[in-house]
């Protein structure tokens, strides 16, 4: 497991990313603006890449859906970066899970944030599709 300074680690950089799945965070430019790094960069579940403009633009403007995150695991590429890899599904309007996805963000501790403190920022984010198991063996049911 963790040490007690990659356990706080680990536990701010998990805050920080699921603060970016909240409403209150989507909806706000100014939080975006100092949580997304100058060269943020998403590859989203489409494929499309998307920098920090276009994210932020994109957020502040979308309807926010609830979505629950979890199996967090972090790995430190330097002190100053860390990988941090989970799963997510978006819980819709009946409470079922849906657009099952594998994230990957990859945050980095900055000296540039406001009051001139040292914060960590999301530098890169990918979201993958995952296949549902059951539409797979509910299709090959269907074709025999």
């Amino acid at each position: 497991m963790f040490d007690p300074v990659n356990l706080q680690l680990f536990e701010l950089i998990c805050h920080l990313e699921v603060s970016l799945h909240q409403a209150s965070t989507r909806r706000s430019a100014q939080l975006l603006q100092q949580l997304l790094h100058d060269e943020f960069l998403e590859i989203g579940r489409s494929g499309e890449r998307y920098d920090k403009t276009q994210t932020v633009a994109a957020l502040i403007n979308e309807d926010v859906e609830a979505i629950n995150a979890y199996s967090f695991q972090l790995a430190l590429l330097t002190k100053d970066c860390a990988l941090l890899t989970y799963r997510s599904e978006v819980i819709d309007s009946d409470g079922r899970a849906a657009k099952k996805t594998l994230r990957s963000s990859i945050w980095q501790r900055s000296h540039i944030c406001a009051n001139h403190q040292e914060c960590w920022q999301l530098r890169f984010h990918q979201g993958t599709p995952v296949k549902e198991v059951q539409e797979e063996e509910q299709a090959s049911k269907t074709a025999n």
